[in-house]
């Protein structure tokens, strides 16, 4: 009978378990908060990114600003960078571009203007102007 019950238990424990792994709740592995569609890319720029940034572990960074609000500017880094690589050319000047891809959240983000939003992108599709 108590053999029963303990495998009972264990039944149960084993059926009750999540066996789903929790994802990041940032990061490049962490869960897109947006996605910005290839059928309506956004329109920004790609520039390399300075050494001495807040996100200085990326190499690029794609900006975007809202055509309605000059002071929203929009900071974002690949987490796939050999998308860019393979597709553009990007010197010391900044590159014209249109982007799509699913956002996520950073981690950390420095201090600055409230207008001013940091994301990661993944799923990066990437084309020059």
């Amino acid at each position: 009978m108590k053999k029963q019950i303990s495998l009972g238990l264990m039944l149960i424990c084993l059926i009750s378990c999540d066996n789903e792994v929790d994802k990041p709740k940032c990061g490049c592995r962490s869960e897109e908060i947006s996605n910005i569609s290839d059928n309506q890319p956004l329109i920004g720029q790609l520039i390399v990114n300075d050494e001495t940034s807040f996100f200085d572990q990326y190499e690029y960074v794609l900006i975007y600003q809202e055509s309605n609000c000059t002071n929203c500017i929009h900071f974002i880094y690949a987490c796939n960078e050999s998308e860019i690589v393979n597709q553009l050319i990007v010197g010391d000047s900044p590159v014209d571009i249109e982007f799509s891809g699913n956002l996520k959240m950073v981690c950390s983000r420095p201090f600055g203007p409230a207008d001013y939003t940091y994301n990661l992108i993944s799923n990066l599709i990437i084309q020059e102007l």
